[in-house]
């Protein structure tokens, strides 16, 4: 059963990576490599080797970014590098088709010249297909990967590396062309790639957490939890100004219900303060889904009603002790126990039971004492021995 989902969830996701792959291929093969505008990273650099070099692009797309996916196995894993290999064989091989069947030397065969709607398509199709490739676990850029191993050396961020990246690509092909119109409206396609993947990756229902610091928390809890059906976390706090407590409020919503939000808050306390926070991921259950599987607190149990556990060391279930064995036992309902003398019946040996009264009381003020089975000792002996807590046997 688990093996069947196995494979039906590796073969829709190697359909999506096709997707992805040829999308992708359609993004950069029929918009912008027809007019020369580049996308950006080892992509956009291949497009631009394109123009300088015999290689054919699908090529140039496997030799740049090939070596940089097997080099981070290592760093990512198996499941990211094959998952981007796939991915980047699915776009170099479309693009090998699309420049087969399609006239694509010279414009592009949907928009032309036409440098904006080709910078807009373009990387709108190229931010479709790199994002359902991220959003898969995998990459269509090995510039990525070089970002990683080298940004932390350069003492640089990730996004710094990459911009850094980029505006050198694009500056450089602005040189050698000498045409400043091919990088102004590259950057164009990037920006619009970049938001695209943002959007695909993050989804339409991009999460907010709102911190909410307000003395009246009471209607902003219960009309969140009934109008929004969100969770809320209260946190103390104290003004420091006003030296008065406060409780700041967290919650998290997506951003439609952010202005349905605000209204709640605005009418319950005009005078809190409101932060809004962006979230890239929200892992966890939210209140909607608990309020379905909610497990009832237990019941205090009165002191008076409490049962004590009655303990028993050593005893076999449902067998009855051999005469001078010294086996324990415990007495039976409605039995008296049986008892010997002994100056340390105050101390419980192994077998024996100490039993508390249902009123809480110290079993020794009540002159409770552990019985002890004797060898030799038959039941109509009973001895009148005395407990260092009180008489034995009552």
């Amino acid at each position: 059963m688990h093996s069947r989902k196995r494979y039906r969830h590796l073969l829709f996701s190697a359909l999506l990576l096709t997707a992805a792959g040829f999308i992708n291929a359609v993004g950069v093969t029929v918009f912008l490599a027809p007019v020369g505008l580049l996308d950006g990273g080892f992509s956009g650099t291949s497009v631009f080797l394109d123009t300088l070099l015999p290689l054919p692009l699908w090529s140039l797309l496997l030799i740049l970014n090939l070596p940089f996916f097997l080099f981070g196995y290592r760093r990512f894993g198996r499941r990211f590098v094959l998952t981007s290999i796939y991915a980047v064989s699915i776009y170099a091989g479309s693009t090998l088709l699309i420049q087969s069947l399609f006239d694509v030397a010279s414009s592009s065969p949907i928009a032309g010249t036409d440098l904006v709607l080709c910078a807009i398509f373009g990387g709108l199709l190229s931010g479709v297909g790199s994002g359902m490739t991220i959003h898969l676990g995998g990459a269509l850029d090995g510039v990525e990967i070089l970002a990683v191993t080298f940004a932390k050396r350069l003492g640089l961020t990730v996004g710094t590396f990459v911009m850094l990246y980029n505006c050198v690509l694009f500056l450089i092909a602005g040189i050698v062309h000498n045409a400043w119109q091919i990088p102004l409206y590259s950057i164009i396609a990037y920006t619009v790639g970049i938001k695209t993947i943002d959007f695909i990756v993050e989804g339409l229902d991009k999460a907010k957490a709102a911190l909410v610091i307000t003395e009246r928390k009471n209607d902003i809890v219960r009309r969140c939890s009934e109008e929004l059906g969100c969770g809320i976390t209260l946190l103390p706090a104290a003004g420091y100004y006003s030296n008065r407590e406060k409780t700041v409020l967290y919650i998290v919503v997506n951003r439609f219900e952010i202005p349905q939000l605000k209204r709640i808050i605005e009418d319950a306390d005009p005078a809190a303060f409101i932060t809004i926070i962006d979230i890239s991921d929200v892992t966890g259950s939210n209140l909607r889904a608990s309020k379905q599987n909610v497990v009832p607190p237990p019941r205090s149990r009165s002191r008076k009603k409490a049962f004590s556990l009655v303990q028993t060391v050593g005893r076999k279930k449902n067998t009855e002790p051999e005469t001078g064995s010294g086996a324990e036992t415990l007495p039976r309902s409605g039995e008296q126990a049986e008892v010997i003398p002994t100056d340390k019946c105050d101390i419980p040996r192994a077998g024996a039971a100490v039993m508390e009264n249902a009123e809480g009381e110290n079993p020794r003020t009540k002159g409770a004492c552990v019985a002890e089975a004797a060898s030799g000792k038959g039941k109509d002996e009973q001895p009148d021995a005395q407990c260092p807590g009180g008489t034995v046997g009552q």
